[in-house]
């Protein structure tokens, strides 16, 4: 038995080398443990950003656009905005829309002269314009060319000119404009052609003042020489945008069924047109086309659906052809901040609305509490 007892207690006798290593081990775990606990006392954050940043995070993840709205992988490469085909605006990375929002831009008469000025096309993101910035290639010429509104200071030398012949340097000195120009040749180019004097004026980048100023240089029949050829339309159609359907925007010559549907699907979507102008948004409506139905069209803004601004959600916002999410995320910012709209002129006070989308979205809010939309 002694031998038994012996035996076993060899197995529990502890070395003092095993014991120093055991202390040794206990100590570490130990202070490990404490310093867990005790190092974010000791290294104290910036209380106030840190609450803001986890708000910030809060409202990204919280917002229906983190949930929905695909985020697209930019592929950056020099470009030049003012020359840049749909298909090379696509290769970069930008949608569909944004891409046509361009060209539509320039169709009508714009033209990028800085590279900031890319940066103020409101389907552009301000996170994607910081990623396109660096390979924004505008030749020197442009960048340096004095705007428009200067343009229009010269004094015009009118003399006769065929509008159908005349190239874009016999124009200038007609006192036209870059942007009227480009809305001429882009005309021409499409297969437009000026029969007679008015045609002239119905081009929309063409006011009631340069046509009075000019007409009588055009080296085309008026319409009273016309009268005596041919006979005149037996009827003259107009049609009010925002509230004709698909059947009686077909009456007019130039829309057939697939461009009623376009347009009656915008209007849908925007709530209504403000000006004949907002055609150009529609998908494949150039201006040779715009030209030619505008004299049959006629707008009553009276009939446009507006969105409440202190009513109206995060998606019924979103839904809207003018606003982005980035532009829908600062209105609801600044009414957390500000409370209550109290006029729709306080969308100036956002500062990512700059001037001209101002100018469009103003027509689509109200904050009347009594609205009904029609």
């Amino acid at each position: 038995m002694p031998k038994v007892i012996r035996n076993t207690r060899d197995y529990f006798i502890i070395s003092r080398g095993q014991r120093n290593g055991m202390l040794i081990l206990l100590t570490s775990l130990f202070l490990t443990i404490l310093l867990y606990f005790t190092l974010p006392l000791l290294i104290l954050p910036d209380a106030a950003s840190n609450t803001d940043f986890e708000r910030n995070v809060r409202l990204f993840l919280a917002s229906p656009a983190n949930e929905s709205a695909p985020q697209r992988q930019l592929n950056p490469f020099p470009f030049d905005p003012n020359t840049t085909t749909l298909d090379g605006f696509l290769e970069l990375g930008l949608s569909d829309r944004q891409a046509e929002m361009i060209i539509r831009y320039r169709n009508s008469g714009g033209v990028f002269k800085t590279t900031e000025d890319f940066g103020k096309i409101y389907s552009i993101s301000e996170e994607e314009f910081n990623i396109l910035r660096p390979y924004v290639n505008i030749p020197q010429e442009v960048r340096t060319s004095k705007p428009d509104y200067a343009e229009s200071q010269k004094k015009p030398e009118p003399f006769p000119f065929d509008p159908n012949t005349i190239d874009s340097a016999g124009m200038s000195k007609l006192g036209l404009n870059r942007g009227q120009i480009r809305n001429i040749i882009n005309f021409r180019d499409k297969g437009g052609k000026f029969v007679i004097k008015k045609d002239f004026g119905k081009l929309f980048t063409i006011s009631e003042s340069d046509y009075a100023a000019l007409e009588k240089f055009i080296l085309l029949p008026s319409v009273d020489t016309v009268k005596h050829n041919q006979p005149l339309p037996v009827k003259v159609i107009i049609v009010e945008i925002n509230r004709a359907d698909t059947a009686e925007l077909r009456q007019i010559k130039g829309i057939g069924p697939a461009f009623s549907d376009r347009i009656v699907n915008y209007r849908n979507k925007l709530g209504g047109f403000f000006d004949k102008s907002q055609l150009l948004e529609v998908f494949g409506m150039d201006t040779a086309r715009f030209a030619q139905i505008s004299p049959n069209i006629e707008v009553d803004r009276s009939l446009i659906r507006k969105i409440n601004l202190n009513r109206a959600g995060y998606k019924d916002m979103l839904a809207h052809p003018y606003l982005e999410n980035y532009i829908v995320k600062a209105i609801f910012e600044y009414k957390e901040t500000k409370g209550k709209f109290r006029s729709v002129e306080e969308l100036k006070n956002i500062q990512l609305i700059y001037p001209q989308l101002y100018q469009k979205i103003e027509h689509y809010f109200t904050v009347e509490e009594n609205y009904t939309s029609k």
